[in-house]
């Protein structure tokens, strides 16, 4: 993906995206930069219309103030509290993280200056529970978050590297 000069950046160009990081802690999600990019984000998934507050999961919206609900996507719930972890024996297993918390990207499609990004997610602790709104973006915070520039990610442990190098305990005997 090739990052892409402001000045030149058409808004509501097809073949611009923004790749935009957040950041989280159990249910506070944050954008934490933004950047656009010579690229075409993935078609949209259809329209979640009426999926707030009676579907779980995680996804994100772009509403335009004129059109309405332009595009959305699911996506994997980011603030699980639980990871999979692979066993040497090739088995995959889920272990709870000590401290739900970490970074993600998404592209979004650059709908125009009219555009505002609503990323929904169920509460980090129940995940099975209805999703709620968590995050909305107006346009202009992608702008400003990319004039801010790039931050450094921050590193987050893997669940082996917390426990010394021993394997993570299973719940299942294995």
């Amino acid at each position: 993906m090739a990052q892409v000069d402001a000045m030149q950046v058409r808004p509501g160009s097809a073949r611009i995206s923004w790749r935009v990081r957040f950041a989280y802690r159990d249910d506070d999600i944050r954008p934490v930069s933004a950047t656009r990019v010579a690229m075409v984000a993935l078609g949209s998934a259809g329209s979640p219309g009426g999926w707030e507050g009676k579907a779980s999961g995680a996804w994100i919206e772009v509403v335009d103030s004129e059109r309405g609900r332009c595009w959305a996507r699911s996506i994997r719930q980011p603030n699980r509290p639980d990871r999979e972890v692979f066993l040497e024996n090739g088995e995959c297993t889920h272990v709870a993280r000590e401290v739900v918390e970490g970074e993600f990207e998404l592209i979004l499609p650059d709908f125009g200056p009219n555009a505002v990004f609503v990323l929904h997610t169920s509460p980090a602790a129940a995940p099975e529970k209805a999703a709620a709104p968590r995050v909305k973006l107006e346009r202009t915070e992608l702008v400003r978050l990319e004039e801010a520039g790039p931050q450094p990610p921050e590193p987050v442990p893997s669940p082996i590297a917390r426990t010394g190098g021993r394997k993570p305990k299973t719940s299942g005997g294995a």
